[in-house]
């Protein structure tokens, strides 16, 4: 049986194109309503969604290692290493495995989201004002409380990013990589050891405006609040 060709390769981008687009709109749309409209009815729906788009994107991630050792246009090529790296967290090839890390990531952004809300607007944490409310606190004892309440729900929190972190690296693993780490650093198109040192480097040139914008950020603080 003859093996993949660059046309066949070409055919499964356009495909796989508009397949992902249709879905992500999906995606999209129920995030939207979710976010803004915070219940567990919307973020049930908002995690089918997006359920149903990490085993499609995940489904293709994997049908796109089928066409790695061919010489390939540098636009399909590049298309193809896209695929093959999304979804950044992806789930091994097991449907409950897929809905729990659906499940867990729309649940940790509601937790947040709910927790960082209640103490700026107590009794409508789940009101979408109430995120621009607690951005706009400026009393000491609130931003405790908003501090308090966000260290409060650390623990549950954790336990959730640990699962997540499990599910991720068994489907990076599943994927030929050691970890989600590797598999994240794969999907720049440059090897996952030579990204460390190029973002070292690109770190290195902006360093100086970033210390300078602390050093400015840092003496507005302390004009407005004391040091």
């Amino acid at each position: 049986m003859l093996g993949p060709t660059a046309g066949d390769a070409e055919d499964f981008v356009a495909d796989a194109e508009a397949r992902l687009l249709s879905s992500r709109q999906q995606s999209a749309r129920a995030d939207w309503v979710r976010q803004n409209f915070v219940t567990a009815d919307t973020t049930a729906l908002a995690a089918e969604a997006a359920a149903a788009l990490a085993v499609e994107t995940a489904a293709l991630a994997r049908e796109a290692t089928r066409f790695d050792r061919l010489d390939l246009p540098e636009a399909t090529a590049r298309k193809l290493a896209r695929l093959r790296g999304a979804p950044l967290t992806i789930a091994p090839n097991h449907p409950a495995q897929q809905r729990e890390l659906a499940d867990l990531q729309a649940g940790l952004e509601r937790t947040y989201r709910a927790s960082a809300n209640c103490a700026a607007a107590p009794g409508d944490c789940l009101d979408p004002a109430a995120s621009r409310a607690a951005a706009d606190l400026r009393d000491t004892d609130q931003l405790l409380d908003l501090w308090d309440e966000g260290r409060a729900l650390t623990p549950l929190m954790r336990r959730r990013h640990e699962r997540l972190v499990e599910i991720a690296n068994a489907g990076a693993v599943e994927m030929g990589h050691a970890d989600a780490g590797e598999r994240w650093r794969s999907a720049h198109g440059l090897p996952p050891d030579t990204l460390r040192g190029e973002l070292d480097r690109l770190w290195n040139q902006v360093r100086p405006l970033y210390e300078s914008l602390h050093c400015l950020v840092r003496g507005g603080l302390g004009a407005e609040y004391g040091t």
